[in-house]
């Protein structure tokens, strides 16, 4: 599970550029940005999304 910030800082990183293309990881870095904004503190991607409910509940589980 990636932080958005971790999430930004790859898709803007050379490698990111490299794993994704340029466009592609341009436009990760716009969504987490957006994500970032509206409060989101996790990477978007339905994974981390997973990981994060378990993570912030794992106390009860």
């Amino acid at each position: 599970m990636s932080t958005i910030d971790e999430t930004i800082g790859f898709a803007e990183s050379e490698m990111g550029k490299k794993v994704f293309g340029e466009e592609a990881a341009a436009g990760m870095a716009k969504k987490g940005r957006e994500f970032k904004a509206a409060g989101g503190k996790y990477c978007f991607c339905p994974a981390c999304q997973a990981g994060s409910v378990i993570w912030e509940n794992r106390e009860s589980l």
